[in-house]
């Protein structure tokens, strides 16, 4: 029967039938992978109501950081095996309280202007295979400097927008990885 279930269904069954052992801890791995849109908020609203109105503690193994986001209270960021942080959700986002500002370009970055844009005193991500750019700064007037700089080597901008702190990169901080998007 359980073949015949899906995907999100599956998970539901196996998270339902974890809790009726009534166990404190409550281990799960990847519990959202793969799953559809819907499937995926039935699984993080349940996490949410087992943690809170279960008393009931949750370990939460997964590459999913929206979800680390919304579910999680405390937090241990491993990388190749290393623990490189561990502290509670809200002083990890406050950590990094920063202004993130997402440039989207006109035309995509060339290698030359990736090069230029890396050999300045801010750390940009790289998106969409250079057609957007995001940067965290922590003096509002950075911002002005470096629509200088993009102006400066003719990259146009065709909008700007600033963006909350996430946990995702937080965690690209923490890892020393890049955005990949």
């Amino acid at each position: 029967m359980v073949n015949n279930l899906s995907r999100g269904m599956q998970q539901k069954v196996a998270i339902a039938m974890t809790l009726i052992c009534d166990t404190e801890i409550v281990l799960l791995d990847e519990p959202t992978l793969g799953l559809d849109v819907q499937s995926y908020l039935d699984i993080k609203n349940i996490l949410i109501d087992t943690a809170s109105n279960m008393d009931k503690t949750i370990l939460l193994s997964t590459h999913n950081m929206a979800l680390v986001q919304d579910v999680c209270d405390d937090v241990v960021i491993l990388s190749k095996g290393k623990k490189v942080a561990e502290d509670s959700m809200e002083k990890l986002l406050n950590m990094f309280k920063s202004m993130t500002y997402e440039i989207i370009l006109a035309e995509s970055l060339s290698p030359e202007n990736k090069e230029h844009l890396s050999r300045l005193n801010y750390e940009f991500y790289i998106i969409n295979d250079g057609s957007k750019i995001e940067i965290d700064i922590f003096d509002f007037h950075d911002i002005y400097k470096i629509i200088e700089e993009l102006k400066n080597i003719n990259i146009f901008i065709k909008e700007i927008k600033q963006k909350d702190v996430n946990f995702e990169r937080i965690y690209l901080s923490l890892t020393d990885e890049e955005v990949n998007s």
